[in-house]
């Protein structure tokens, strides 16, 4: 097996990096000296066998114009530091295989901050589910919302999640192509000034609709019959 060691002198230079096996032999070779030969100049290295750390770590040529770090069966880590100083102290991306879940985000320890992860194109940015499952969102480490195959926007908990805040942060219009549909309820606490809150009544023995205003007058807009 072709060994490279460490090696001196004021300004090193490495070119031509040649290694190759014959067909069908299976064969690496080992650096043993990798952050002296990264710090090189190194010129033009052609490899057509594995760069391997010891023995669980390869960057292999699977096709053309294709990277890919594998190692058999066992799933695989890639990290990019935004500042290190240490294994306990450091800020970085990681894209990772956890129990078969493919993980994109960013990690922090010691001193580093947790940065934020953003997600940018000049053209149109394109997420897909898989046929019969969701996208969906989590905040806090808790799901709050799915995108689901068909296409239906959802709570994972029911009545749990709002959209819009009151009085500030609010969408503007809602345009339907069918109807809304209300469960019954007590009254509704009173909104902010300026406001009315639409509700269906659970307080008489028919369903009502109830519109109560912030004064808390509450007007019955109709009755079930």
């Amino acid at each position: 097996m072709p060994k490279i060691s460490s090696y001196g002198g004021a300004t090193p230079v490495l070119t031509d990096l040649l290694y190759g096996v014959a067909a069908g032999v299976s064969d690496s070779f080992t650096i043993t000296a990798v952050r002296d030969l990264l710090e090189a100049n190194l010129v033009n290295p052609v490899i057509s066998g594995n760069l391997a750390w010891t023995t669980d770590l390869f960057l292999e040529r699977d096709a053309a114009n294709i990277l890919a770090q594998r190692n058999g069966t066992n799933s695989q880590e890639f990290r990019v530091y935004n500042t290190r100083t240490n294994a306990s102290n450091y800020e970085r991306l990681k894209i990772a295989w956890e129990t078969n879940v493919l993980v994109i985000g960013t990690e922090a320890e010691g001193t580093g901050s947790d940065r934020v992860l953003e997600i940018a194109t000049a053209s149109n940015l394109v997420l897909k589910g898989g046929l019969t499952n969701s996208i969906r969102f989590f905040t806090s480490g808790t799901e709050r919302w799915k995108m689901k195959s068909t296409g239906v926007f959802a709570a994972n908990s029911d009545n749990a999640y709002d959209i819009g805040l009151a009085g500030t942060q609010r969408p503007r219009d809602l345009f339907l192509g069918s109807k809304i549909e209300l469960s019954e309820m007590t009254p509704p606490g009173v909104g902010p000034a300026n406001t009315a809150r639409l509700y269906a009544d659970v307080s008489s023995t028919k369903t009502r609709l109830m519109v109560i205003f912030q004064t808390g007058s509450a007007i019955q807009l109709a009755i079930e019959v």
